[in-house]
């Protein structure tokens, strides 16, 4: 797992930091929420914002 960002966005001055990440998901028209746990992620200490890289992203969209 590498660091995806050297800065955060915006206005921010955070450097993004690797962690795990959970996240929550719902599909549209659906009352099912499905929440996804320790997903390797750049995470900024400051603000919170998380970033996954694409291979991560199409694997969570292949599990919902």
């Amino acid at each position: 797992m590498k660091i995806l960002r050297s800065r955060c966005t915006g206005d921010c001055p955070g450097r993004p930091r690797l962690a795990r990440v959970s996240q929550s998901f719902t599909r549209r028209g659906s009352v099912v929420e499905v929440i996804v746990s320790r997903i390797p992620a750049s995470v900024c200490p400051v603000c919170g914002q998380s970033f996954v890289d694409e291979g991560t992203a199409r694997q969570i969209e292949a599990l919902l």
